[in-house]
């Protein structure tokens, strides 16, 4: 028994830990997925509808009249019942979620404003059973996240990898954890954006030879699925791939054929952004056709706004802008350690910087500063009004990712000290958001306890309790950062094989 134990205990230390990472991100996402009720994510009222009543008419919705409206099931319509009432639980919502009674309204997708295919694609799971619906709607931007980032971990330069963990484990507490699992099309902005701008940067940096057609075939067509998704789910999904096709060009741009040739993929998917952008208006919706009254008031307007466009970025770490309907506040410490950790890993990844990488994230910063100031000014409006941070969220993902892609073929890497210090606080800053989240529809904000299960007034019809799917989000989420950010410290320093188009070396697919 004992050298069977032994022989165990060996295989056991031997196993690679790394393994268990989808596993980790299905269930953390999966926590974050069940955390909130029907309804929560911003303009979901809207959104439900839109999905609801995609293909209409049908069993639910009615036709589309000459006006841009439409009969909608009241029960979604008034889903968020609790909306800019943090003290309010869900239990003010309907328990049959009767779909047969229907209203008037303009609060659905009828005039273009989104894009089609989102909506297309998650009605396919609409049912009468609302609730269970949005649950599988939810899993399925899950499960999606998960293959992406697993597929994309193992196809890509293993020099690449961490700019890959790096670009979403910095932006995605917590405003990118809760969009990536609601019922909002952002979701699909996000995860395009974020996965199709490094999946282009693998396929132009694969040599077929080298690694495999596969390879290279197959992260090419990560980035044009990446790049539909984002571009079917919003307007502004278009235009941001476009932009991320730009910056990842100018990274890889080489005086050769060879570059050329590959060029062919990302200018023809940039062509159907183009083409798929016709179906929306991010602009209006943000300007609502206002201009401002006189070009001297509008470029004051856009010196003040872009004083004030940091509390947007900041906003994507929780400061000052809720998470749900911007209701659901969070502590300091939550903004205050991620900015750290941004800030803290930005200088490690900026080490040996490329005058090419250097001009791409100087234009990052100025597009992420120049375009809401611009577009808020243009409605004559000021930061905090209209325009919000999960607009800007799948731009910051690209820029954290750029801003720590290694130089060549040596990955870029915290000492001990510095990842366990990174990993500690990003485990620290979800299981907290997490948890206030959570109980805000569980309870109301009012009623706060360390054990969200001592006053339940709204749950899902489930097994698992508040606080266990609390304990295993929380467990998941800082198992899989410290497995994850370890292992980045562990990636091998892999000798060049090959030269590159522009005469720099090809990175390992070790």
């Amino acid at each position: 028994m004992k050298v069977v134990g032994g022989e165990l205990g060996r295989r056991l230390r031997r196993f690679p830990l790394i393994l268990l990472a989808p596993l980790l991100v299905f269930l953390t996402l999966g926590a974050w997925a069940m955390s909130s009720p029907v309804g929560a994510s911003p303009d979901d009222d809207f959104h439900l509808a839109s999905t609801w009543c995609a293909d209409a008419p049908n069993e639910y919705c009615g036709p589309i009249s000459d006006r841009g409206l439409i009969e909608a099931p009241t029960s979604l319509l008034d889903s968020a019942c609790y909306a800019y009432e943090p003290e309010v639980s869900a239990a003010c919502q309907s328990e049959d979620w009767d779909l047969s009674t229907t209203e008037l309204t303009n609060r659905a997708n009828t005039v273009g404003g989104y894009p089609p295919v989102y909506y297309a694609f998650v009605n396919l799971f609409a049912g009468a059973d609302v609730e269970a619906s949005v649950l599988v709607m939810r899993f399925i931007n899950v499960v999606l996240f998960t293959a992406l980032v697993t597929a994309l971990y193992l196809l890509l330069p293993v020099a690449r990898r961490p700019a890959l963990v790096w670009s979403w484990v910095l932006t995605t507490v917590p405003l990118g954890l809760f969009m990536l699992t609601s019922n909002n099309p952002s979701s699909w902005t996000i995860m395009g954006v974020g996965f199709g701008w490094i999946a282009l940067l693998g396929y132009f940096e694969t040599d077929a030879k080298q690694a495999g057609l596969g390879r290279k075939v197959a992260l090419g067509a990560i980035f044009a699925l990446c790049a539909f998704m984002a571009a079917g789910s919003r307007g502004d999904g278009a235009l941001y791939s476009i932009l991320a096709i730009v910056a990842v060009g100018i990274l890889a741009f080489s005086r050769s054929k060879r570059f050329l040739l590959k060029a062919i993929l990302p200018l023809a998917v940039a062509v159907m952004c183009v083409m798929m952008y016709r179906f929306s208006r991010p602009i209006e919706s943000v300007t609502g056709g206002v201009t401002s009254d006189s070009t001297s008031n509008f470029f004051v307007t856009v010196a003040n706004n872009l004083l004030h466009v940091p509390s947007l970025w900041l906003g994507i770490l929780g400061k000052d802008w809720g998470l749900g309907w911007l209701d659901t506040s969070m502590p300091a410490a939550v903004w205050v350690l991620g900015l750290l950790c941004f800030i803290g890993v930005g200088f490690v990844g900026m080490k040996g910087m490329s005058i090419r990488r250097f001009l791409v994230l100087v234009a990052g910063a100025l597009v992420l500063a120049l375009m809401p100031a611009v577009l808020l000014s243009a409605a004559g409006s000021d930061v905090g009004t209209n325009l919000q941070p999960r607009y800007l969220l799948p731009l910051v993902v690209v820029f954290a990712g750029i801003m720590t892609l290694s130089s060549g073929w040596r990955p870029n890497r915290l000492t001990a000290a510095q990842w366990i210090l990174v990993a500690t606080a990003l485990s620290s800053t979800q299981l907290l958001s997490l948890h206030i989240h959570m109980q805000r529809y569980v309870a109301g904000i009012s009623n706060q306890s360390a054990n969200i299960d001592d006053h339940i007034d709204w749950w899902w019809d489930i097994s698992l309790s508040p606080m266990t799917v609390w304990v295993i989000g929380s467990i998941a989420y800082s198992a899989l950062i410290f497995i994850v950010l370890h292992r980045m410290r562990r990636l091998p320093v892999t000798e060049p094989q090959e030269a590159s188009d522009s005469g720099k070396v090809t990175v390992s697919h070790a």
